[in-house]
């Protein structure tokens, strides 16, 4: 057993045992998929996991997470969370990104401050939900613009216009 764990820390696979972390706190809508010891990854590399879950049911943000974030792993300032789905094993991931409007000078997180990032996540129910109510939007429009009689009127001149044209060429 002992040359076994030894191996395994050789192989690097016992390096968690070692490593320090320091907390940075997510209020979120949904864990969407998420789970203790799932990833975090700071624009794909591997920075930390998420350390707990918790929920708070009377807030806008209902979901609470605790990301323990390796102390050698230097996040700037002003990251934004999103999850990112696993194609194979059905785990979700929490992927910081850096902002587009991030410069060398805005910083990194200082590992004392006791960060709390807000992160609205976008769900599959919430992106169905945009397309119902873009449908919704176009039938209304549809139907306001059959009901309109001048507007049928100025169409039925138009294709009547187009057909003649048509018929002369």
């Amino acid at each position: 057993l002992a040359g076994f764990a030894f191996m395994l820390l050789l192989f690097g696979e016992l390096t968690w045992l070692f490593q320090k972390t320091y907390p940075i706190q997510v209020h979120a809508n949904t864990a969407a998929g998420l789970r203790e010891g799932s990833q975090v990854m700071l624009e794909g590399v591997v920075v930390g996991k998420v350390s707990l879950i918790s929920i708070e049911a009377q807030e806008q943000n209902p979901v609470r997470m605790t990301l323990a974030i390796y102390e050698n792993a230097k996040l700037p300032a002003g990251v934004v969370p999103k999850i990112s789905a696993g194609l194979i094993s059905g785990g979700s991931k929490i992927d910081l990104k850096i902002p587009a409007t991030y410069v060398k000078s805005d910083g990194v997180i200082d590992p004392a401050s006791r960060m709390v990032l807000v992160a609205r996540f976008t769900t599959i129910t919430d992106r169905l939900d945009d397309i119902g109510s873009g449908v919704e939007r176009v039938v209304a429009g549809a139907q306001a613009w059959l009901g309109d009689e001048q507007m049928r009127a100025d169409f039925k001149s138009a294709v009547w216009k187009a057909n003649e044209l048509i018929t002369q060429a």
